[in-house]
């Protein structure tokens, strides 16, 4: 298991600095070090609890799962981050910057079909470790346009469900399986949910269906 460094190692050294700000209102940065860019992922919690977490996550290794290159912390902000690789940008937005009333659907059926492959392959890889994204939506399906007709999809945001991410906002809830919801109902939290294999199939579902469509259904639903 790979260990955590300290933050000065990347923070105090004078090949590192923000470039910009990526998104509106995220608190995502693209960073540049050592002459290359990245994005920083920050978290907060337990730093002992946390920086095993962050371990673990930096052992997954696979072709469509966003690459975390290493993790630091900071023990004055009690704070950690992982320093992952930088994308073109979410699923989501992709979406909505491809479709208009004259183009309601964003791709053609072959690349919609092999976005879907991609993402479920990665899910299906998580799960044979025991491990349940529990917020699997757009925004969390990193792409890069490799050419004009194909789109290399990276999942993120899994793990560490339960620590305080800095700068991701909660999701609709029609991402949400019924099961969660009613989890939620009854005084639990999207970090606390007890996510499963099924939980993230239907997540999936949604996915593949605003993909086939442009569209997200029941969007307009609340919890009520």
């Amino acid at each position: 298991m790979r260990k955590l460094l300290n933050a000065l190692v990347l923070l105090g050294t004078k090949d590192y600095q923000v470039r910009r700000r990526l998104g509106g209102d995220s608190q995502y940065k693209e960073i540049i070090w050592l002459g290359e860019n990245f994005v920083p992922r920050h978290f907060l919690g337990d730093i002992e609890s946390l920086a095993l977490e962050i371990a673990q996550l930096l052992s997954l290794s696979h072709p469509n799962i966003l690459e975390l290159l290493c993790g630091y912390t900071d023990d004055e902000m009690k704070q950690c981050f992982l320093v992952m690789e930088l994308m073109s940008g979410d699923l989501s937005s992709y979406i909505k910057e491809i479709c208009s009333p004259k183009r309601w659907i964003p791709f053609t059926l072959p690349v919609t079909v092999d976005l879907m492959l991609q993402i479920a392959q990665r899910k299906e890889s998580l799960h044979l470790k025991q491990i349940y994204h529990g917020d699997l939506i757009p925004s969390n399906v990193l792409v890069k346009a490799k050419t004009d007709w194909y789109l290399h999809a990276k999942v993120s945001g899994f793990g560490l469900s339960s620590i305080k991410n800095l700068g991701l906002k909660t999701p609709p809830i029609i991402w949400y399986a019924p099961e969660v919801l009613a989890e939620q109902e009854q005084g639990g939290t999207a970090a606390s949910a007890k996510y499963s294999q099924k939980s993230d199939v239907y997540s999936f579902g949604i996915i593949c269906f605003q993909l086939l469509t442009g569209k997200v259904p029941l969007e307009d639903c609340h919890l009520q």
